[in-house]
């Protein structure tokens, strides 16, 4: 299904808004350790590119002109934000260190993931025999964000689906 970013549908406006109270984990980013012995750089950054997305670094995207140590930063965070900040997923054999200092330089953005969302429960206090389906017995609420990019401009826009 494509989205407009703008206009109308059959006498209905199909403008993107703003999501409201988005609820994102907290401000804090993994970038590269200046201290730290960085032969094992490269493998890192495939490890962190091949488990997250760094199409931004490619000729062309919003961060393709960073510095090694950037773009491996770049690298790191998306890996970090895409596990949802878990422990120990931003040491990449010492490589990398969390910070509150926000890293972003100029067109490159190092984003911030969303928090995760809780699976809601519509079960009662009576337990659901053995063959009923599970998706009778509970919901899962998942935040969805969505990239739109055209030549003009990129529109990202958050969303709360309910299942």
């Amino acid at each position: 299904m494509f989205l407009s970013a703008g206009g109308t549908n059959g006498g209905t406006s199909t403008n993107l808004i703003s999501a409201t109270n988005v609820p994102y984990l907290p401000t804090q980013w993994c970038v590269v350790n200046q201290n730290a012995d960085l032969t094992q750089l490269q493998a890192n950054v495939d490890y962190a590119c091949n488990h997250g997305d760094c199409t931004a670094s490619f000729p062309g995207g919003s961060c393709s002109t960073l510095t090694v140590q950037a773009n491996a930063s770049y690298a790191f965070n998306n890996y970090y934000q895409f596990t949802d900040q878990a422990s120990g997923t931003c040491n990449f054999q010492g490589l990398a260190k969390v910070t509150t200092t926000n890293p972003t330089t100029g067109t490159c953005q190092f984003l911030i993931g969303l928090q995760p969302t809780a699976v809601l429960s519509s079960s009662t206090s009576d337990p659901k025999p053995p063959h009923a389906s599970t998706a009778v017995a509970s919901r899962t609420a998942t935040s969805v964000c969505i990239l739109f990019v055209s030549s003009a401009a990129i529109v990202v826009g958050s969303w709360i689906l309910q299942f």
